[in-house]
């Protein structure tokens, strides 16, 4: 099985939308969900969580912390090991799934026995101001599934991992925080991927999972941005079939796609195509 990890503090809308997502399009025989939450002060956030399915596992951490998301990674990988689950899906609050892959968990672990020196897949869309950053891309095709090889990215935050490379690497340090810095890593994501730079990840040619775009955020005790509930059942239209015949077309010309090219707001209008909303609407925590 596969641990799915999400990730949320004070962003309870976002938290329902993946949530929501998760039990629409991944097949639940196949995975171990895990929520955790640090310390969200929103109003609703328990009970919700108290109205969610038994065999979601619930994490509360009742204090804020500097380097809390790394903390709560550290947790989700103590978890998997512990449920001797193979591989850790890191998901941020923020993350939508918007279609069913077939066998998404099957071809997810083929993939990793067939390439050793891949530690991390990902199945979400790239981000299009990303592109020139991404560097040599090859392919890779095992059972019949075809996944882009980042020959010059290091694996990152997110994403499915093996939770083995943890055996060797150690757990998040505690003194590295997502925004602050540290003597020798800027950031945790930067030691991680210093911890295995000889290693490999994969994006899977037809992804299945976006962020939200346009998304607030947190700092500190302030959400920042524009936070309002999704006006349908989802903030991002789940993929329809003309969509998914253009991702597929795309795969087989060996591209990548961009989330920016492919999502589509469900009602609403974002201020603009990017991660994090630009207005500067603050709420204090």
């Amino acid at each position: 099985m596969i641990t799915f990890a999400i990730f949320t503090c004070n962003r309870l809308f976002y938290l329902k939308n993946c949530v929501s997502s998760i039990l629409d399009f991944v097949d639940l025989n196949d995975i171990d969900l895990l929520i955790v939450d640090n310390n969200t002060t929103e109003k609703g956030i328990h009970s919700y969580l108290s109205s969610l399915p038994s065999f979601i596992k619930i994490k509360t951490y009742n204090k804020r912390h500097p380097n809390e998301l790394h903390r709560s990674m550290n947790y989700a990988i103590k978890y998997t090991q512990k449920k001797g689950n193979k591989f850790v899906n890191f998901i941020q609050d923020d993350y939508q799934y918007l279609s069913s892959t077939p066998c998404l968990s099957q071809k997810i672990c083929d993939a990793f026995k067939k390439r050793l020196d891949v530690i991390q897949l990902q199945t979400n869309f790239a981000w299009k101001y990303k592109a020139k950053k991404i560097g040599k891309v090859s392919q890779v095709v095992v059972s019949g599934t075809k996944w882009h090889y980042l020959h010059n990215k290091s694996p990152c935050d997110n994403g499915i991992t093996r939770v083995s490379i943890y055996d060797k690497t150690g757990l998040y340090p505690k003194k590295v925080s997502v925004h602050g810095r540290e003597k020798k890593y800027r950031s945790g994501e930067a030691w991680f991927a210093n911890k295995t730079s000889n290693y490999k990840r994969m994006l899977l040619a037809e992804p299945n999972l976006a962020m939200i775009v346009d998304c607030a955020f947190i700092r500190g005790k302030e959400r920042i941005g524009r936070y309002f509930p999704p006006l349908g059942k989802y903030y991002l239209k789940p993929l329809d079939d003309d969509t998914k015949e253009q991702i597929r077309k795309m795969a087989k010309k060996n591209s990548i796609c961009f989330i920016e090219d492919f999502i589509k707001p469900d009602g609403w209008t974002p201020d603009a195509m990017q991660k994090h909303n630009n207005r500067k609407i603050k709420s204090k925590l």
